[in-house]
């Protein structure tokens, strides 16, 4: 998020140094079409229509082999415990040519972000010592910047403004002492890259299952059979299907979302994450704000996280641009506080469907069952609504 930011703010006459506590980011090793699950990573990104616009409006977009990213036309989503379904499809959306959007390898996107960010030269990188002190220091003047920080190899700089896209864990957030409110989801995310026997048909599928929603997402190559999965369940769950092999594993998730590509083949490393959302009370303060991640954190099961923080990056950008060309300050309060304006409903009400979605498809109650049944068959029915729903979600 922070070098999305960077560089849509490196057009302007402004100095701006960009914080990476990796040493870098490496150049994935692949390229070309891949052939088997181990030429995947498990950390995939799913990017909307408005994500791949800003993507491509600052060159990343242009870095992406075409080969790696897997476009899904279709999203097909319906309850285990009953025969609620909706489905999507981008033609229905009118989305002026493009998919309901892209599935692509995280560590693939760092890299073709970090490699426009090496191409300004309004942009310092400062790789490998992560911040450790961030403090206000007073007001601005020509001698006396408003924002020191301390990086951990014992560095100092200062600045008039600093943006933090640290994380959920946002050392920069607590430094700043910006509390959060927090919510553990009780589940954890299982993650991994698949082989089916069907081709996933550049469809998204989701199940909602009493433990937890499991989705498959389409990778590309191997003629559509390699998928992504991502599948949330009860904390209480989760060690026994991580200690299961391989075979017993793929029968598991075959069952888990009904074959819905046939057999799994062949399953990738696994690995899991404790799943929980957060909500920073403010986004910013005097010479300082938060965006991404260190601004909020959804559960996965609408894969919104990403859009959201690039959402937030653009925002940001704007206003800060804005401010500028009226003779404004960088730091100032007001460009600030119009950003967190602009971007607390959209995440509050991306929070609040969440948080809903995840205990609705969890209950058990049978009235609750059909309700949300009963609800899953009449938005689909409603194409106005179904097509409302969905553009909001994807930042149309």
């Amino acid at each position: 998020m922070g070098s999305t930011l960077a560089q849509l703010l490196a057009a302007a006459p402004l100095h701006i140094a960009l914080i990476e506590a990796r040493s870098g980011v490496p150049e994935p090793v692949r390229v070309g079409e891949c052939s088997s699950v181990g030429d995947f990573s498990a950390r995939t990104a799913a990017l909307s229509p408005a994500s791949g616009a800003l993507l491509k409006q600052i060159g990343a977009w242009q870095l992406l082999p075409p080969s790696e990213i897997c476009a899904y036309e279709q999203m097909q989503v319906w309850d285990a415990d009953g025969t609620g379904s909706i489905g999507f499809e981008a033609a229905e959306l009118s989305m002026d040519g493009d998919p309901l959007g892209w599935i692509v390898e995280h560590n693939r996107l760092e890299w073709a972000l970090a490699q426009r960010c090496a191409k300004q030269s309004s942009l310092h990188i400062l790789h490998g010592s992560p911040l450790c002190a961030l403090e206000r220091s007073g007001r601005h003047s020509s001698d006396d910047e408003a924002m020191r920080l301390e990086l951990e190899d014992g560095s100092h700089l200062s600045a008039r403004l600093v943006i933090a896209a640290d994380g959920g864990r946002s050392v920069a957030r607590r430094l700043m002492g910006i509390d959060s409110a927090v919510w553990d989801c009780q589940q954890r995310a299982i993650v991994a890259v698949v082989e089916t026997e069907n081709s996933h048909r550049h469809t998204a599928w989701q199940r909602f299952t009493e433990d937890g929603p499991l989705a498959l997402l389409p990778l590309a190559g191997g003629d559509g059979h390699f998928s992504s999965v991502v599948w949330s369940v009860d904390s209480a769950v989760v060690q026994h299907l991580l200690d299961l092999d391989d075979s017993a594993f793929s029968a598991a998730l075959a069952l888990g979302c009904e074959r819905c590509l046939g057999a799994v083949r062949t399953v990738g490393k696994r690995f899991s994450f404790a799943l929980s959302q957060h909500h920073a009370r403010d986004y910013a303060r005097p010479g300082f704000a938060l965006i991404g991640d260190a601004v909020r954190t959804v559960h996965p099961l609408a894969g919104q996280g990403l859009n959201l923080g690039l959402l937030d990056a653009a925002v940001l950008a704007e206003e800060l641009l804005r401010w500028q060309r009226l003779g404004g300050t960088m730091g100032e309060i007001e460009p600030l506080l119009r950003y967190q304006r602009r971007r607390r409903e959209h995440n509050l009400a991306m929070l609040g469907a969440m948080a809903g979605l995840q205990q609705l498809f969890s209950a058990r109650h049978p009235l609750l069952r059909l309700v949300r049944n009963e609800g899953l068959r009449w938005v689909d029915q409603a194409p106005r609504l179904k097509r409302f729903f969905a553009r909001r979600a994807m930042g149309v």
